[in-house]
């Protein structure tokens, strides 16, 4: 089994092209392309002692008990089937979802996509290792709607204040985690219980209309990979919330790092099967996993947004209109 995360986005794009259609000639000019290198993680996994379920918890955050979590969470599967261990072990990961800029949440997603028990294995232990937890939030308190709790943080002046310090995406969140105020302001997310993620993806994809920016794109595709693991969380309100804390986060990190990020959505009557066709073509890996994420909520929701957005996405990256 492979830890280097070098090539991050390699499994999940080859499943994206696999389930959009990609011949195998495709399939493989992709592969070739890439430049595999001898996996990085291991010799640091290696000083961290093999994980046993009574203490899986212990290590949660660190980078060096990486191999030692992707090797228990394979012994598991093994041990108990692979449905088991998503139901008990998907929860407890939520409350750390932001890990990693949502790569780890994407990659169960896209394992849970194809039932493949070595990359749901290794998203699990990428997740443990790079566990983020959002803040605590009592489930006592009254709840509020999604906008509502988004509107009520985006017009809170000392939040709107801060200017993002890092680069990198999950500093950000970790940033605004931080903030008393961001804290403070939480609430328990309420959603519809026959579709729970739609009003939450719609705002999402809104939300990367309004500021196209590269950090809400992990927002888009990390909505349809929860959407794909919620089946195994039993809270599922909890679960909601606390991906929605870490949205909301992302969210305020990008509209304070710019003004004016607003690309509108192009008009036009293509379809599915041309736009997957050319993003298959493009062989730009965050433009073949977008599309692919776009037509299962448009398939999901039945909003023609989500067409459009794969569309923005295909003129951005090549020559498509």
């Amino acid at each position: 089994m492979r830890y280097d995360i070098e090539h991050n986005h390699a499994p999940m794009v080859l499943i994206a092209l696999y389930r959009m259609g990609a011949d195998k000639d495709q399939l493989r000019r992709y592969y070739n392309n890439l430049q595999m290198s001898t996996p990085t993680l291991e010799s640091v996994s290696q000083q961290a002692p093999p994980m046993v379920a009574a203490r899986w918890m212990t290590s949660l955050g660190d980078f060096r008990a990486c191999g030692s979590y992707c090797r228990f969470f394979k012994s598991e599967i093994d041990r108990r089937g692979l449905e088991d261990v998503l139901r008990c072990y998907v929860g407890p990961l939520m409350t750390g979802v932001a890990a990693h800029a949502f790569h780890p949440l994407l990659r169960l997603g896209y394992g849970v996509d194809l039932m493949d028990r070595e990359e749901i294995a290794l998203a699990l232990g990428y997740w443990a290792a790079t566990y983020l937890p959002v803040p605590e939030v009592s489930e006592s308190q009254t709840g509020t709607g999604p906008i509502d709790l988004l509107n009520t943080l985006a017009n809170t002046p000392s939040l709107r204040a801060i200017r993002p310090e890092s680069r990198s995406i999950a500093d950000r969140i970790r940033q605004f985690y931080s903030h008393e105020d961001f804290r403070s302001l939480l609430r328990p997310i309420r959603s519809d219980a026959e579709r729970p993620l739609q009003e939450i993806s719609l705002a999402i994809a809104e939300a990367f209309v309004e500021n196209h920016h590269f950090t809400m794109l992990h927002g888009v595709t990390g909505c349809h990979a929860l959407r794909m693991v919620l089946p195994y969380c039993d809270n599922v309100q909890k679960v909601i919330g606390e991906y929605w804390y870490a949205i909301c986060a992302t969210y305020l990190s990008v509209v304070n790092l710019s003004a004016d990020m607003h690309c509108p959505l192009p008009e036009g009557d293509v379809g599915w099967p041309r736009i997957q066709n050319e993003a298959i073509a493009t062989g730009i890996e965050h433009t073949i996993k977008l599309t692919y994420t776009c037509a299962k909520e448009a398939e999901e929701y039945g909003l023609d947004v989500y067409r459009r957005l794969a569309l923005r996405e295909l003129g951005v990256s090549a020559p498509f209109f």
